[in-house]
């Protein structure tokens, strides 16, 4: 984000991206959720979960909360989708936002899969970078895809700790 103008700007950059309505959204519990969340999740192995319910989704929903580790997973079928960046503490995010949200629209037309940055001053004529690494990784077969699956969460930690490795 550059500010290309003549004011301090407080910002926080944010990664939105878009999935088809169903599979399994989950990323690793930090301080948990906050207001106005709405969107029904599950706590597992110190680990949030959102499976997703067409039935359940009859409004706009959405799931504001706090992660730790930096990552951010969606699993669809066989499909992957792994997103890494900077954790946050809570008082890191912006007014009003968190570092992870999800949202699944009453149309069934899509699920967004959010990841936020810090909340941070940018200078006039300064910058500020913010990575997301994606991953789209095919899954073992036999793997267990559910709310809880040690081997799924095991496997997605096993290539955050390598892509970190190899980023090194």
């Amino acid at each position: 984000i550059h500010n290309h103008g003549t004011a301090a700007l407080e910002t926080a950059p944010w990664q939105i991206t878009r999935v088809a309505p169903g599979g399994l959204t989950f990323y690793p519990t930090g301080e948990g959720s906050f207001p106005p969340s709405n969107l029904g999740v599950r706590d597992a192995l110190d680990v949030t979960w959102y499976d997703y319910d067409r039935e359940a989704i009859t409004d706009h929903q959405k799931h504001f909360a706090d992660g730790r580790e930096g990552w951010l997973a969606h699993v669809d079928g066989d499909a992957l989708l792994l997103k890494t960046f900077a954790a946050v503490p809570r008082a890191g995010h912006a007014p009003g936002e968190a570092q992870i949200e999800i949202y699944a629209n009453p149309a069934h037309t899509y699920v967004e899969v959010e990841a936020q940055g810090a909340y941070e001053t940018v200078a006039p004529g300064a910058a500020l970078t913010w990575e997301v690494i994606w991953l789209v990784r095919r899954l073992p077969p036999g793997l267990p895809i559910a709310v809880g699956s040690a081997p799924l969460l095991a496997h997605v930690r096993a290539l955050v700790a390598a892509d970190a490795s190899a980023a090194a």
